[in-house]
């Protein structure tokens, strides 16, 4: 996932949970991506994982299915098919 344009789709925040143990949190908006930002609010979306499986999944590298998706899943689907062209 890498994208430098603006968010297009409503504003979003979004985990990323590696079973392993860290996790990470990026809030969409049409500012575009903050990583790590303030705590304010649940994710509406939780994404979950190996790490590998993540990063995989996020450059579409293995099908999205791979990953355990909690909450609004047309969010993660909306971020796959995100691109800076929008």
């Amino acid at each position: 996932m890498a994208s430098l344009g603006k968010w297009p789709h409503r504003p979003a925040r979004v985990a990323f949970t590696a079973v392993e143990g860290p996790s990470w949190v990026v809030d969409l908006s049409p500012a575009g991506v903050q990583l790590d930002p303030a705590a304010s609010g649940e994710p509406v979306t939780t994404v979950h994982g190996a790490a590998s499986d993540l990063v995989l999944a996020l450059y579409k590298r293995i099908p999205a299915d791979a990953v355990r998706v909690d909450g609004d899943r047309s969010v993660f689907t909306e971020l796959l098919g995100w691109s800076a062209t929008e």
